[in-house]
């Protein structure tokens, strides 16, 4: 975690990138455009993110999944039990004082997953998984 000094430059950072006049990149800071964006867009509310490894998770931060692009369909991760859940349970999306709200509720948000046969992403077990499965677009 960035120290909330770090935090506050790359901030700075980022904002002077997306607002250069040559055409300035498109670029959602996350944490941090929480507060322009009506609160944290992670879930499928305005963004979700695939790994390297195309596990479908609510955002960078979140290292479960219930998903694969390899497997599935991304409109079906979107509309997985696990992105439902975290967005019926809003509490997980607030940060209370904290950078990101899905690591402020990590402990919470895997109880509850566990029950949708969530699966934690980045661990030995998944990069298996990954062998198993020949790349495929779909």
């Amino acid at each position: 975690m960035l120290t909330a000094e770090q935090r506050s430059s790359f901030r700075e950072t980022v904002v002077q990138y997306r607002d250069r006049a040559s055409g300035g990149a498109f670029i959602i800071h996350s944490p941090g455009d929480e507060e322009a964006l009506g609160g944290c867009v992670s879930a499928g509310r305005g963004f979700a993110h695939v790994n390297p490894s195309g596990d479908v998770t609510a955002c960078p931060v979140s290292a479960l999944a219930t998903h694969n692009v390899r497997t599935s369909n991304l409109r079906e991760a979107l509309a997985s039990p696990l992105f439902a859940m975290i967005r019926q349970n809003g509490h997980l999306l607030e940060t209370e004082g904290h950078p990101c709200g899905l690591s402020a509720h990590a402990e919470e948000l895997e109880s509850m997953a566990k029950g949708l046969g969530a699966y934690r992403t980045g661990t030995p077990e998944s990069a298996a998984r990954d062998k198993e499965w020949p790349v495929a677009i779909r």
